[in-house]
Formats: structure tokens, sequence, C-alpha cells
């Protein structure tokens, strides 16, 4: 205490205006908190550990006990560190996810393929793939083509608990290649010019279906149907649905492509990209009832992002969102990849970085899905196998 501040307060002290301090070590300057919804992850970044601010207080560090305990503690408190920079504790804060969690697994870590059951002999051509909302351990599936059913099926035993069928299907199945699943109500028209894809709740009590009949391999159809219906019973066997949603659109400038993979995210809006050896078309559309026309998004080299040949290995079949993690998983035939967009959304997926997973080798992969703790993918074929695959 320097001088001239101990005469002032033994002055204050007689009119009872200053109290003295006991004398004691001086504490450590407040770390700054950077709140976590204000750090985003770089595109395809790895997720960093968690800071000292993140630790719960059971787990606190002996720094942080009271100075008559902890001899340790006192000594710290002696030399007391400076604060560090708030932008040096931003970087090492974990990546924000679409959520507003925290994201601790590496992007396109899982460990190795587990299988499961074997689809029925319903199911030929598995070309869609959705875990159900409404029981984890019943995944959704659907034939490549016109049949116009989707099967729920025991992901473990391979065996068949649902039919659905679309009652009065208009326009007719055509050629069903994707399956995916989403809010039920209108679509956020802003959110999609905005390209946020997080704008919805992932925890919406009221899940739906939402099917696409997008093949064209001869360039000659003139727009693309997608249905939508709230998620029928997973385990209630033959079902007739009467009540769904139509949504038929149309390329810009009449252009045609084919196209097997798409996701609809929480605002309502569905992300679709087409299907070619060396890059993708990426568009997106609103859904709402009736008649719209796709925006074209950006066109993507799949072949240079994924670092190999273009051709079988670079035709993208299928895609999986999980809006909780703000990851991208997206497949070709016989390779899977994981794209973490976090709070990005999927606008982002053109910059993200490819990381890929070792999937099984399949006759003809066509179907991927976000579930069961990691993933879950399939294969066309008789009595084809489902596999899992876990984050590590």
């Amino acid at each position: 205490m320097g001088r001239t501040h101990a005469i002032g307060c033994c002055l204050l002290l007689l009119t009872g205006a200053c109290t003295r301090t006991p004398a004691g070590p001086p504490s450590a300057p407040a770390t700054p908190q950077v709140p976590a919804a204000l750090v985003a992850p770089a595109p395809g970044t790895t997720p960093a550990p968690a800071p000292a601010a993140k630790v719960p207080a059971a787990k606190t560090t002996a720094a942080k006990a009271p100075a008559a305990q902890t001899t340790a503690a006192s000594a710290a408190a002696s030399h007391p560190k400076p604060a560090p920079r708030p932008g040096a504790q931003a970087k090492a804060a974990q990546p924000v996810t679409a959520s507003g969690r925290a994201s601790h697994a590496a992007c396109g870590a899982f460990g190795r393929p587990a299988p499961l059951g074997a689809l029925p002999k319903s199911i030929r051509e598995a070309s869609g793939l959705v875990v159900s909302q409404r029981d984890p351990t019943v995944i959704w599936v659907h034939n490549d083509g016109h049949q116009g059913r989707i099967f729920g099926v025991s992901a473990a035993h391979g065996t068949l608990v649902a039919e659905v069928k679309l009652k009065k299907l208009r326009p007719k199945a055509r050629d069903w290649e994707e399956l995916s699943d989403g809010p039920c109500g209108t679509a956020r028209v802003g959110a999609a010019t905005a390209g946020n894809a997080t704008a919805g709740n992932a925890t919406a009590e009221r899940r739906c279906l939402v099917v696409g009949d997008t093949g064209d391999n001869g360039r000659d159809r003139e727009a693309i149907v997608f249905h939508r219906l709230a998620e029928p019973d997973p385990r209630g066997g033959k079902q007739v649905i009467k009540q769904y949603e139509t949504l038929i659109a149309r390329y810009p400038n009449g252009k045609r492509y084919d196209s097997e993979a798409f996701v609809m995210d929480d605002a309502g809006i569905i992300w679709l990209w087409t299907k070619a050896d060396k890059h993708t078309h990426l568009f997106r559309v609103p859904f709402v009832a009736g008649q719209a026309r796709l925006e074209h998004v950006a066109k993507v080299a799949t072949a240079a992002a994924m670092h190999v040949p273009a051709g079988r290995g670079t035709r993208l079949t299928a895609a999986a969102w999980d809006a909780n993690t703000g990851r991208l998983l997206l497949r070709s035939y016989d390779a899977g990849w994981e794209l973490c967009v976090g709070r990005a959304g999927l606008a982002a997926m053109p910059r993200a970085t490819w990381h890929r997973i070792a999937l099984v080798d399949e006759l003809q992969g066509e179907a991927i899905a976000v579930g069961g703790g990691g993933l879950y993918h399939v294969s066309e074929g008789k009595r084809a196998r489902v596999y899992r695959l876990l984050r590590r």
C-alpha cells in the first residue's frame, strides 16, 4: 500500500468510511468467456479440445480450490498468469454444431463397419434409406424404380415390420431414388435464400419422410417429383397413406439432370446433388406443395474434391444430413464422405473438405443414413446386408 493511500485510508477510518481488507495474495484476473455460439468451425477442420472455462465445476482443478485448503492454489495465486487474449481463447474452443452444441468427434472418424440384418427379399434395389424418428431400431427403405412403396425394416435382424403405400400417386412413380426426413411444416422460403440450413427445429416432435422421384438416366424428364408424408407407424405392418404433399420441380433454363442424392434441412429446404463423373451441380428448393423451379447453388468438382479418378466412384448416389451436428454424408457406389459444415449450413458445402469414410465394398451402394450413433449403409442386391459404422 502506498504512503498517500495509507494516510487517506486512515482518515477515512476515523469516519467509518473505509474498511481495511486483510492482506493476502492478489486474485488472478478473470479469464474472459467467449460464448460457444460465437465460435464457428472452419469447414472440414478437426474439432479442437474444449477450453478450461467449459469444464463443469465438479471437475475443476486444484487451482480453483480455496486458498486455505490448497497450498498449490495459494502459490499459483501469488503469481497469477495474465489472462489469455480473447482471440487466442476462441481458437482453442470447440467448434459449435448446427444445434449450438459442441462437436467432439473428428470429421470422417468412424469405426469399422459392423454387419447387421439382411434386407428381406421384397427389397432388391435399396436406393433410399432413413432411420425412423419414432423407433430408432427401424430403418425406412425403398426400392429403386416405380414400385411406389416404403418398407420398414428392423436394422438388427432385417425383418420386415412395415409396408407403406402412397394411394393415388400423381404423377405416377417413375424412378424413386432417394429418401430423406425433415419437418412437416411449410418451408421457410427466406431461409433458402440465406442458405441457412439450421433455421428450423431439429427436435420438432412431428417429422415427415420425403421421397424423391428424381432419377433420369435418359435425360428425358421435364420435371422431378417429391412426396412428403408424416412418418407412418414404423412397426404398423401394411399401411395405405392417403394424405401426403407433392412438389413438382423443374431445373432452371430447361436443363435436365440425373439425380440420386438429396436431403431436406430443418428449414424445409430440399438440397439436391446431380449425378455425373467429374462434378455435381447443387440445387435447392423450398418444399411447398405445388410446382416450383430449382435454384442452382454451385457446381462442385467432385473428382478433385475426392482425390480419385473420375468415374463410377465419383457419381453421387445418396446423401444424409445431420442437423444436430452440421454434418453431411455423401456416397458413391463404393465409398463415402463426410463434410462438416457446422453452423454455416449446407450452403457451405461447395467449400467444405471431403473426409473419406471406409464403407464396405458393395455391389452397388445407393443408400446411406445418419443414426445409431454413426451411420448405416446398404447396397442394391438380393438379401443385401445392412452395415453400421459408429463414430469414434
